[in-house]
């Protein structure tokens, strides 16, 4: 972030998505108020638990009541980033002072000063849990997916954080990009193909018997069947099968794919769905360049 925000000047720049297990909460909150001054005020601040995997065997962080820690996360980060000083001494997971020190330890406030008075955070999320917590505390959503014939879904279970007690945004300033995978090809099943690996590696190596958000994600869309039998025959170490496991209709449901004209409409899908705020596109540099000259 911190290259590409000295070589811009007009792009907005995320983390998308950090995990919290990676950085103390007033570590990441300082580090993000040192970026929002260098780059004046164009840096947001995605946040998220990531999956167990992750969290416990790659940070060798815990992952127990992981709604619980992130909810108490933001609750650091959030008074760092407005210039006080986070009042946590009660905190279950991120106690400011910590318990049990050597007794001199106090809570301190950042010597940064905040750039600007409200700089957003979203929180990363794919459960119905963790996207009224978005509603709730943070100033957008940012989906691992946007399935476009759940939105109606999603903005009830957005309208529910919303009216929560000290709830900050509503449903017309609330930031959404929408995630979609691009892949623009004259062969629909070639460009699948594409995405396909990449949906059994979420529902695979990203997720655990106990905690697969990724494969929940896919049941709630009506694909419990398929992810399940695709996590199947990856386990048992047919990848090619478990990738053929995998309906075009569930490649639709998260990507853009084929010639120019359907990736357009498949986008447009997207793009309509009025809580929408932008589109978070991902793909080749000249897939890129074409759904610019597309959407424009």
């Amino acid at each position: 972030m911190a290259w590409i925000g000295a070589n811009t000047s007009r792009m907005r720049l995320g983390t998308c998505v950090t995990p919290i297990q990676a950085r103390a909460p007033t570590n990441m909150a300082q580090t993000v108020l040192t970026l929002d001054h260098l780059t004046q005020g164009r840096v947001m601040l995605g946040l998220g638990v990531t999956g167990v995997n992750v969290a416990e065997g790659w940070f060798g962080q815990h992952f127990d009541r992981p709604v619980a820690r992130l909810r108490e996360y933001v609750s650091v980060v959030r008074p760092v980033l407005e210039g006080r000083r986070p009042e946590n001494e009660q905190g279950e997971f991120y106690p400011l002072p910590v318990p049990g020190g050597i007794g001199s330890g106090k809570a301190l406030k950042s010597p940064v000063r905040p750039y600007r008075e409200d700089l957003p955070i979203l929180i990363g999320a794919m459960g119905p849990v963790s996207i009224r917590l978005a509603a709730e505390i943070a100033d957008g959503w940012l989906p691992a997916f946007f399935i476009p014939e759940q939105a109606g879904d999603y903005r009830a279970l957005l309208e529910e954080g919303f009216a929560r007690p000290g709830a900050r945004r509503n449903l017309s300033n609330f930031l959404l990009p929408c995630p979609v995978q691009v892949v623009i090809d004259e062969d629909v099943e070639r460009a699948a193909a594409k995405v396909r690996a990449s949906i059994v590696y979420l529902i695979t190596v990203m997720g655990s018997d106990r905690h697969n958000f990724q494969l929940d994600l896919f049941a709630r869309a009506g694909f419990e069947a398929e992810a399940m039998q695709a996590r199947a025959l990856w386990l048992e170490g047919d990848a090619h099968g478990a990738a053929a496991a995998i309906p075009l209709a569930m490649v639709d449901a998260i990507a853009a794919i084929g010639p120019k004209e359907r990736v357009r409409e498949q986008l447009l899908r997207r793009v309509e769905v009025p809580y929408v705020s932008e589109l978070t596109v991902r793909g080749t540099f000249d897939d890129l360049r074409t759904v610019c000259e597309m959407l424009a």
